[in-house]
């Protein structure tokens, strides 16, 4: 196989209950599932592979992207201690992940029944953001799983059997869990200090959300709801709490998006001058060195050639 994992160590496939094919195949059962289509019901490619890589983990070995399509082929439960026998591809902390149906089509089954499963295995499953997608541009959220064997009812979403959709997107939503088990775990240091300070790193998507986002857009929104939340909570103590949110960033990001596909990673920045990371890390410098009185609560950082999250002036 071909499984893929949403988070730093996990395994699964994606598969369609509900579909329509290209011939006829035989239907098998996958992890007490059944699936009409076979192995056929599978995700067939991968398009964006979007991991979140923090000190070079997840490592080389864990971003083979093709590991997340085709048919699940470990055992519930089974030994997921190295890739040579538990194949998957990491996400690390908040990355994504879109998958292709070539030989068939996610549909709704005009019913309460699961029409999408994600099968996921390993030590540390948690909860995933699904889009999904007829374009592969304009992407529709269709809830969350929460690891190990989950399905979605698409119906659910308003969706039934006349639609016909291509692509799969999962996102790790390390991005608010991340920051509130972190700040959890330091927050007795951060009072013991006398003067602590949580830095939450959003984004510009956390105010203005933009088509084919959702699920980033949600998680963004979760963020800036958590540091708002926590600066309420901790009035009085000696914690401060600041939010940045900055426009486009010119990272590795884009080029590890595309698979390593660098012109079409430069066509995100082409025209324009974004920000870099030294920017955005001189504004967190910035905010925790003001004296211990002064709290920036919020600080939108942009590249002046951007306004908000669609409009970008660009000189080509």
């Amino acid at each position: 196989m071909n499984n893929v994992s949403s988070r730093r160590l996990a395994a699964a496939g994606i598969g369609a209950a509900c579909a329509l094919f290209a011939s006829s195949p035989a239907a098998q059962v996958f992890g007490g599932v059944t699936f009409p289509g076979g192995v056929s019901s599978f995700a067939d490619a991968v398009t964006v592979y979007a991991p979140t890589i923090v000190a070079n983990q997840p490592g080389l070995s864990f971003r083979n992207g093709d590991a997340a399509i085709g048919a699940p082929d470990i055992a519930s439960g089974g030994d997921c201690s190295t890739p040579a026998v538990c194949p998957y591809v990491s996400l690390g902390d908040g990355g994504a992940i879109t998958l292709e149906f070539i030989d068939n089509r996610l549909t709704g089954s005009g019913d309460a029944k699961l029409d999408l499963w994600i099968f996921e295995i390993g030590p540390d499953v948690e909860d995933t953001f699904v889009a999904i997608s007829r374009d592969g541009v304009q992407f529709f959220n269709v809830g969350k799983v929460f690891g190990a064997t989950s399905g979605i009812d698409v119906d659910a979403f308003g969706f039934g059997t006349a639609d016909r959709f291509r692509f799969v997107r999962l996102i790790d939503d390390t991005n608010v869990l991340g920051s509130v088990r972190v700040t959890k775990a330091l927050l007795g240091s951060l009072r013991a200090s006398g003067d602590g300070h949580v830095v939450v790193i959003g984004s510009i998507a956390a105010m203005d959300p933009y088509p084919g986002g959702g699920g980033y857009n949600a998680a963004k929104f979760g963020e800036r709801a958590f540091a708002q939340v926590l600066r309420q909570e901790l009035l009085g103590e000696p914690i401060r709490v600041t939010e940045i949110d900055p426009g486009m960033v010119e990272t590795e990001f884009s080029t590890v998006r595309f698979g390593g596909d660098d012109a079409r990673a430069a066509k995100v920045y082409a025209g324009m001058t974004p920000l870099t990371a030294d920017d955005v890390a001189d504004a967190v410098a910035w905010s925790v060195t003001r004296p211990s009185h002064v709290n920036v609560d919020q600080l939108v950082l942009m590249a002046r050639d951007q306004y908000g999250a669609r409009t970008v002036h660009r000189t080509t």
